[in-house]
C-alpha cells in the first residue's frame, strides 16, 4: 500500500527497527490515523508491519507534531523488550537471575523507572547470592540469612565485591522514598550491574583456567 504524499512529506522519518523483533527493518505502510485540534493536525500514528517473514508483527508508529509542520518519530507500540545479554556462564549460576534482570529491564524499556530501579536491585541480589551458593563459597542456609551488604563482601574478587557494592547503593537508593543520591541516573546503576556480570563471568574463566592449567611458576 502507498504511502500518501502529504504523509510522507511531512514525516521525518520511518522507525529502523522492528518494536518486536528487534532487527533492522524498512516497514511496510498499512495506515494512518491524526488527531486534529482547532482544525490543525496535531499527533499521528502510523500503522506499520515488519517485512521479516519470521515476524511479520503490526506496530503504530506514534509521530508528534513539531516544527515547521513536520512529524516527529516518538515511539513504537507494542514494544517487546530486549533480553539482556547475559553470559552463559553466569546465566548458568542463576537462572532467576536472568528472569528478574529481564522484567527490570521490560519496566526500563516502558518508561517504568520508579519500579525499574529496586527490580535491578533484586536482580543484583538474586546474583550474588546464588553465586555464594552455587560456587560453594558460602552454605545456603548461612547465605539465606545474610544481607546483601554482607553478601557482596564475601564474594572472592575485590573487583567483583566493589562493583556490586556501587550497585547496591545505587539500587537502594531507587527504593526509597526520596532519592538521596539525586544526581545520579539509572544509566549508572545499570551500567555497574552490568560491569558486576561481566566481572564475575571473568572470574568463572579465570578459575576454569586455573583449574585446568594452573598458575604460573
Amino acid at each position: 500500500m502507498a504511502i500518501p504524499d502529504f504523509i510522507a512529506s511531512r514525516i521525518g522519518e520511518f522507525p529502523d527497527e522492528c518494536p518486536m523483533c528487534h532487527q533492522g527493518i524498512e516497514p511496510k505502510y498499512l495506515a494512518y490515523s491524526t488527531d486534529e485540534y482547532d482544525g490543525r493536525d496535531r499527533d499521528l500514528q502510523v500503522v506499520l508491519t515488519c517485512p521479516r517473514k519470521d515476524c511479520r508483527s503490526v506496530f503504530i508508529a506514534y509521530y508528534g507534531l513539531g516544527f515547521g509542520g513536520s512529524y516527529e518519530l516518538q515511539g513504537c507500540l507494542p514494544y517487546t523488550p530486549k533480553k539482556p545479554d547475559v553470559p552463559e556462564s553466569v546465566a548458568a549460576i542463576s537462572e532467576r537471575f536472568v528472569k528478574v534482570y529481564t522484567e527490570a529491564e521490560s519496566a526500563h524499556s516502558h518508561h517504568l523507572d520508579e519500579v525499574a530501579g529496586g527490580g535491578y536491585r533484586k536482580a543484583l541480589e538474586v546474583l550474588v547470592k546464588d553465586f555464594l551458593i552455587v560456587r560453594g563459597i558460602k552454605d545456603e542456609a548461612t547465605v539465606i540469612e545474610m544481607s546483601l551488604h554482607d553478601a557482596v563482601k564475601a564474594l572472592p574478587s575485590e573487583v567483583a565485591t566493589n562493583l556490586a557494592y556501587f550497585t547496591k547503593v545505587l539500587g537502594n537508593d531507587e527504593t526509597h522514598f526520596y532519592r538521596e543520591l539525586s544526581g545520579k541516573s539509572i544509566e549508572e546503576l545499570r551500567g555497574y550491574l552490568d560491569a558486576t556480570v561481566t566481572t564475575l563471568k571473568l572470574y568463572l574463566i579465570h578459575e576454569a583456567g586455573v583449574e585446568e592449567f594452573g598458575l604460573p611458576k
